[in-house]
């Protein structure tokens, strides 16, 4: 198992940047990339763009989308992209759920978090 983390750069370029280290986890179906389930880190794990909800999830999974997940019931609003080292996606190309918690899912992405155990991504938000 591995984890990913997203670190505050403290850039005043983004509304929000976040270090993911790697974490890799397969319950017998997909595997996932990234922070989620208690594996891999994130590094504040807070959302400004948001109020400083917090991340529950952010990862890739083979069945080939990548999820972003805040806790309680957000906006569909607030920030425009995501740059997750050098893979950009927008906002508004995810499908957006929030019911009890508030998540974006890209489908038919490519893996942006990497198959390295324990690698950082820096995650810029727009």
């Amino acid at each position: 198992m591995t984890g990913v983390l997203c670190a505050m750069l403290g850039s005043n370029a983004f509304l929000d940047t976040q270090t993911v280290t790697v974490g890799i986890v397969n319950f017998g179906g997909p595997t996932f990339y990234g922070y989620s389930f208690g594996v891999g880190s994130i590094s504040d794990g807070t959302f400004n763009p948001a109020g400083g909800a917090t991340i529950l999830n952010f990862y890739y999974t083979t069945a080939g989308s990548v999820i972003f997940t805040l806790s309680g019931v957000r906006a569909n609003s607030g920030w425009t992209s995501v740059d997750i080292a050098g893979t950009t996606y927008t906002r508004t190309s995810a499908t957006f759920t929030n019911s009890s918690n508030t998540i974006w899912t890209w489908t038919s992405a490519t893996n942006p978090f990497g198959t390295t155990n324990g690698a950082t991504k820096v995650c810029n938000f727009t």
